[in-house]
C-alpha cells in the first residue's frame, strides 16, 4: 500500500492546474482557431475576387462540408498533443489515461435518460425566457440544402465536436485536474466553467443553460468514471439541437 500512494504523489506532482488551463486553451480556441484561419485564407483568395467579403468567408466556414473538413483536421492534430499533455510514453493513444472503459447497458440508458431530461429543462427555459435561435445555427441551416449536407452536418456536429470536446475536457483536463490539489470539485468546476466560456457564440442566458449541460457531463464523468458516456451524452444533445433546428424551427 506504501508503494501505491508513493507512486500517485509522484504522479500527481506531474501536473499543474496552469499548465492544465494553458493546455485547454492551446487544444481548443488556439488548435480549432489556427485550422479556421488556415481554411478562411484559403477560401477568402476565391471569395475575395467574388468580392463577398469577410461576411462571405464567415458564411462559408459554416457550410457542412467546411464544418468536417475543419472538425476532422483539428482531430488528426488533437491525437499527439493529447498523448504529449498526458505525459504518456507509450505509442498508443492513452485511452486508459482518458478513461475510456467499456460500456454498461443499465448505466448507459440511465445516461440517456438523464440527457433526454436535461433537454427538457433547456427547451422549457427557451420557451419561458423567450430564447432566440443564435443567428450561426440559422445560417448553418440557410446552407444545408441537401441529404449529402445534412449528413456531414450530423458528422461534424453530433459526431465529430462531441467526440473531440470530451476528449479534451472530460478527458484530458478532468483526468490532470484530478491529481492535482483542486480534486474532483475542483477538475468539474474547472472544465465545466472553461468548457462554458469557449462557446462564446451564445448570449450569456444561453450560456448559463449550457454551463448547467457541462457539469452535467462532470458529474457523469466523475459517477461512472468512464468517458465514452460524456461523449454519448454530448451526441445526443448535438442531435437533438439539430433535429429542432431543421425540423422545429
Amino acid at each position: 500500500m506504501e508503494d501505491v500512494k508513493t507512486t500517485n504523489i509522484v504522479t500527481g506532482s506531474e501536473f499543474s492546474i496552469l499548465k492544465t488551463f494553458l493546455w485547454m486553451l492551446l487544444l481548443t480556441l488556439g488548435l480549432q482557431g489556427i485550422v479556421g484561419f488556415i481554411t478562411a485564407i484559403v477560401i477568402g483568395v476565391d471569395l475575395g475576387a467574388s468580392g463577398e467579403g469577410t461576411n462571405g468567408i464567415e458564411l462559408t466556414l459554416l457550410q457542412p462540408s467546411i464544418i468536417v473538413i475543419t472538425g476532422a483536421i483539428s482531430a488528426i492534430l488533437l491525437f499527439p498533443l493529447i498523448k504529449k499533455a498526458a505525459h504518456q510514453s507509450i505509442k498508443s493513444f492513452p485511452f486508459q489515461f482518458l478513461a475510456f472503459k467499456p460500456v454498461n447497458k443499465t448505466t448507459l440508458i440511465k445516461v440517456l435518460l438523464l440527457g433526454v431530461g436535461y433537454y427538457i429543462i433547456e427547451w422549457l427555459a427557451t420557451y419561458v425566457f423567450s430564447i432566440d435561435t443564435p443567428q450561426f445555427m440559422l445560417d448553418v441551416k440557410s446552407q444545408t440544402h441537401s441529404t449529402l449536407d445534412a449528413l456531414m452536418l450530423v458528422l461534424g456536429i453530433c459526431i465529430i465536436a462531441p467526440i473531440t470536446e470530451e476528449i479534451i475536457f472530460r478527458g484530458l483536463a478532468y483526468g490532470r485536474l484530478v491529481k492535482t490539489k483542486v480534486g474532483v470539485s475542483g477538475a468539474i468546476i474547472i472544465t465545466s466553467l472553461f468548457f462554458t466560456i469557449i462557446h462564446v457564440q451564445y448570449d450569456l442566458i444561453v450560456l448559463s443553460i449550457l454551463c448547467l449541460f457541462a457539469f452535467i457531463l462532470g458529474y457523469v464523468r466523475y459517477k461512472t468514471e468512464n468517458l465514452i458516456y460524456c461523449i454519448v451524452l454530448h451526441m445526443q444533445i448535438n442531435l437533438f439541437s439539430t433535429i429542432e433546428l431543421f425540423f422545429f424551427l
